[in-house]
């Protein structure tokens, strides 16, 4: 579950309608509409906020047209006014969002402890296309990925619907309008899944502990040729290993990912497993949990550093020679929309390279846009297999290490 503040002036009867919006697309998000509604009677306005954000995650601003002349930014008992200086004293995610007739107060209106604000992105609600881009990015946070959900159809929670200067924001039609100028025509995108929550929430933990699973997911991978079951002795690999395997084996027993699962505790550590070879389960082993894991990543990078971006996976597409191809993801980042794109490969990606070497060139993307993600490829194998193909490759701690700037170009 991911905690969320919003703080809005004046019109908080117009923001509880943003915010029950949010939440009926964002079921893993918990959204308190207030900084007063976290202070309890009586209690220390500043002691009882700091307590709130060992579990607050992100801070959603909204502006409305007289958002800055309330006074609440200026006036140092407000809560909210105390609670956003809070936020961006200890680094949390804060997002300025405009509504139709909002904007960012002035320099002057901002005391200095809030001046950092001016530095953030804002996010302008003034289309619902632009309010399904917030939701999407929320998804995000901290690994809480999207549930089943569609496009708003109704009316986005704003008035006075207005358009907002196409090239102030990175949108997903920078991508298409890339892939449209270099010949390749889209035929279809990856979408939000039902599963896609869950297998997220899997794929995070493959990858952020991925030395301690490593020895049962090769297992696991080896299975899959003739679906026969499998036995790992743990008893060498310390308690880390064993907790981290065994806790993935549960969760994947539990999506029926495992047909068969036991754990014989000291003195035999003994794991026992047969994988399921069904198509979601394969395709899930066999590298889906790595582009998951790696668009997860990099999304929460970004959000964390306010970065704008827009992304798009599993891109199906027809190349100028007429031969069909597919993209793992494709990012459009930063004001200006700096096309990134990202492949991943848990394997076999000797025959693949040259041929992603070859289109970039053709797409006119130069190496530092281009990222082959691998799974256990040595650093100076990556560092050789850059300088040959013209492109970054990254093994999975590599990926951890990409900084905002890299990615930016700076």
């Amino acid at each position: 579950m991911a905690y969320a503040l919003v703080l809005a002036h004046p019109d908080e009867q117009h923001a509880a309608v943003f915010v029950r919006t949010l939440q009926n697309y964002l079921p893993n998000h918990t959204f308190t509409l207030g900084a007063a509604r976290l202070v309890p009677f009586g209690g220390s306005v500043r002691t009882s906020l700091q307590n709130a954000f060992e579990r607050i995650e992100l801070v959603l601003v909204l502006f409305s047209g007289k958002s800055s002349n309330d006074g609440w930014l200026t006036h140092p008992s407000d809560p909210d006014r105390t609670a956003l200086s809070l936020a961006l004293e200890k680094g949390k995610p804060v997002q300025p969002i405009l509504f139709p007739d909002g904007h960012l107060p002035t320099e002057t209106e901002l005391p200095d402890e809030l001046k950092e604000l001016l530095d953030r992105y804002p996010f302008r609600i003034n289309t619902k296309e632009r309010f399904w881009e917030l939701v999407q990015t929320l998804h995000t946070l901290n690994g809480h990925s999207a549930p089943a959900a569609s496009a708003p159809s109704e009316a986005a929670p704003a008035e006075g619907q207005m358009d907002e200067p196409k090239a102030a924001y990175p949108t997903v039609e920078d991508i298409h309008q890339f892939l449209a100028d270099a010949g390749i025509t889209i035929r279809s995108v990856g979408e939000p899944q039902e599963h896609d929550e869950v297998l997220d929430r899997i794929a995070l933990l493959m990858g952020m502990r991925y030395p301690h699973i490593r020895l049962v997911y090769q297992h696991i991978k080896r299975s899959l040729t003739n679906g026969e079951t499998f036995t790992v002795n743990l008893s060498g690999c310390g308690d880390r290993c064993i907790a981290d395997s065994t806790q993935l084996c549960t969760e994947l027993r539990r999506l029926a990912f495992l047909e068969y699962y036991d754990y014989r505790r000291a003195p035999q550590f003994k794991l026992t497993a047969r994988p399921s070879r069904t198509p979601i389960a394969y395709n899930f082993f066999t590298g889906g949990w790595l582009e998951r894991f790696t668009r997860a990543h990099l999304s929460k990078v970004l959000l964390m550093s306010n970065i704008p971006f827009a992304i798009v996976h599993n891109a199906q597409v027809i190349l100028p020679e007429d031969r069909n191809f597919e993209f793992d993801l494709l990012l459009s980042v930063g004001i200006g929309g700096r096309i990134l794109w990202f492949e991943t490969k848990t394997s076999d990606y000797q025959e693949r390279i040259y041929k992603y070497s070859v289109l970039a060139r053709n797409m006119g993307l130069p190496p530092e846009q281009v990222h082959l993600i691998l799974l256990e490829t040595p650093e100076q194998t990556c560092e050789e297999l850059r300088r040959m193909y013209k492109m970054s490759v990254l093994n999975i701690d590599g990926l951890q290490m990409l900084t905002t700037p890299q990615l930016l170009g700076n």
